[in-house]
């Protein structure tokens, strides 16, 4: 069970006893205390280790320094000065309320509530902070009403200003704010056309028929479709899954007026008569990831019961017998499903990145044999120690990565940090790029010394470089590296830990040359040794390869 702490300057109590079988929760003795929690250093806070810290901060609407903008700054200011002593110390990440209150201000109609620009403040404030990411009360307040969410009688009973309905809305915030951190994201969502980005059958009622517009009745889906293209600026990956006619389909994309997204806002289509469910396999293996990556939209239940027999590893969500919510529907598949904690470099191009995927198939196509295709691509495979500004980059492979991942470790922003601070180990990261482009940062050893041995806890490669023999590259430099720059290691460690999607590299460290020296067949793990000096790969066909800042050319 996940360990959080919540700091607050009010009662959170009752958030806490809602979140009992979810995460085990400390709040510091006595009122107000958060500050001090932050800044005593034997505090519990800073004695122990936990998974989130949530800080949940209350603005009282009877108080002048809430009334006052020069009172609030004042305010906001001290606050800010405990939150970036707690980021700067605390490699856990951290949610911070925005400024949460009921507008109280006795006022006339042409004042402003003093209260907005402090909000802006704060907001801002907040996004200088690392790891410090905004804990969307306000939101969550708008669900159901202030009205609703703020409770006088619990307030004068209890100093908790939140009503039962929002203690258990902030919990499940909470609960799912762990989530994002430690669940795997899924990766890809599959839509239908006729009657779920457009209304209509467009084989039917034709190019013109069909509902798609900026008012009215077309509204609606044109609306879905600005939120399905800014899920793909986010890094989610959509795929067409429609029966249809493909050039009824492309007559839509070449020349209706409404449409928002476009061809190259997809990594995959499939437009034929054929199941979703065996379309929706053919896509995983296309794109080389798991079957339980992908949610399924279609606006029609038969379809959705066939996907959920077919294929049920993926989800299907389900979608609203009101179209008008149809774009509402869209922004709760991407919070529940897609939504991380922050958007990388990587994620911006994911589309793109799939895409050309799909050229390096067709020259590998092609090719004569492996090696004649590696070498068409003239790849460079950039291999250095993790900077500081690549952590949430491996953060999130570490979250996500299943099919190359030896052991399949979870490892959280705190434990990765650690690796990066200890001389005792080491974290080292590959960037790949070829001809068709930059892949960004893929893959990920971390390494572990004890003694004269070197231990690769773990090792993961994202899925879409898979099969580039990558691997070989990254073992072989790693190993040349440690041997010549701590001379007491002699031999280099493997584990092998089955999971159930990490099958593809069983057999990794057997084809890298590592003896295999013991193995529970029951646990699924397996333990293998080399030594240094007698390691003999065969490296492919890569241009050039940087190996830890000395970049060198590799031969053919």
């Amino acid at each position: 069970m996940k360990k959080i702490a919540i700091l607050s300057n009010v009662t959170v109590n009752m958030i806490a006893d809602k979140l009992k079988g979810k995460a085990e929760v400390y709040i510091p003795a006595g009122f107000d205390t958060w500050q001090q929690e932050i800044f005593h250093p034997e505090s519990e806070l800073n004695k122990c280790c936990f998974d989130a810290i949530f800080v949940i901060l209350y603005c009282n609407p009877y108080s002048n320094e809430w009334l006052v903008s020069e009172m609030g700054e004042e305010a906001l200011n001290t606050w800010y000065v405990a939150l970036r002593s707690l980021a700067e110390k605390s490699n856990t990440p951290i949610f911070v309320s925005d400024l949460c209150t009921q507008d109280m201000q006795i006022r006339s109609m042409k004042e402003m509530p003093a209260f907005e620009s402090l909000k802006h403040k704060w907001r801002q404030l907040l996004s200088e902070l690392d790891r410090t990411y905004l804990f969307p009360i306000t939101e969550l307040a708008g669900t159901i009403g202030t009205d609703n969410f703020y409770s006088g009688k619990m307030w004068y009973l209890s100093t908790s200003p939140f009503s039962i309905k929002a203690n258990k809305l902030i919990a499940n915030e909470i609960a799912e704010c762990l989530d994002r951190i430690f669940m795997p994201r899924k990766k890809c969502l599959a839509i239908d056309l006729d009657n779920t980005i457009w209304g209509g059958v467009v084989g039917e009622d034709g190019m013109d028929g069909i509902q798609l517009s900026n008012h009215n009745e077309g509204s609606r889906y044109y609306n879905a479709q600005i939120l399905l293209k800014e899920m793909q600026k986010k890094g989610v990956m959509l795929a067409i899954v429609s029966k249809n006619n493909v050039e009824d389909v492309d007559e839509v994309f070449r020349k209706h007026p409404y449409l928002v997204l476009k061809h190259e806002d997809f990594v995959a289509e499939k437009i034929n008569w054929n199941a979703k469910s065996d379309n929706l396999m053919q896509l995983a293996k296309e794109l080389n990831i798991g079957l339980d990556s992908f949610v399924f939209l279609d606006d029609n239940p038969a379809e959705r019961e066939e996907v959920r027999a077919g294929c049920p590893e993926v989800e299907v969500a389900n979608f609203p017998e009101d179209t008008t919510l149809l774009p509402k529907t869209i922004k709760e598949i991407y919070d529940r499903y897609f939504k991380s904690l922050e958007t990388t470099k990587e994620d911006t191009r994911k589309t793109e990145q799939y895409r050309k995927n799909a050229k390096r198939q067709e020259i590998k196509n092609k090719a004569a044999g492996l090696d004649g295709y590696l070498k068409e691509l003239e790849i460079t495979a950039k291999i250095h120690l993790m900077k500081d500004g690549e952590m949430n980059r491996v953060v999130q492979l570490v979250g996500k990565t299943n099919q190359f991942n030896l052991a399949t470790t979870r490892y959280s922003s705190q434990e990765v940090m650690s690796f990066l601070s200890s001389d005792k180990s080491d974290i080292v990261v590959a960037q790949v790029e070829d001809k068709f482009g930059d892949e960004g940062l893929v893959a990920v050893i971390f390494i572990r010394y004890d003694g004269d041995m070197a231990y690769i806890d773990d090792f993961l490669m994202s899925c879409r470089v898979m099969g580039r023999n990558l691997e070989k590259v990254m073992i072989a430099e790693v190993c040349q590296w440690i041997g010549k720059t701590r001379h007491n290691i002699q031999s280099i460690i493997g584990r092998y830990i089955k999971s159930p999607k990490n099958s593809p590299v069983e057999y990794l460290y057997d084809g890298l040359g590592f003896e295999l020296v013991s193995e529970d067949s029951e646990l699924g793990i397996k333990m293998y040794r080399t030594d240094i000096e007698g390691m003999n790969i065969k490296l492919p066909p890569y241009k050039r390869i940087c190996a830890f800042g000395k970049e060198k050319e590799q031969d053919a």
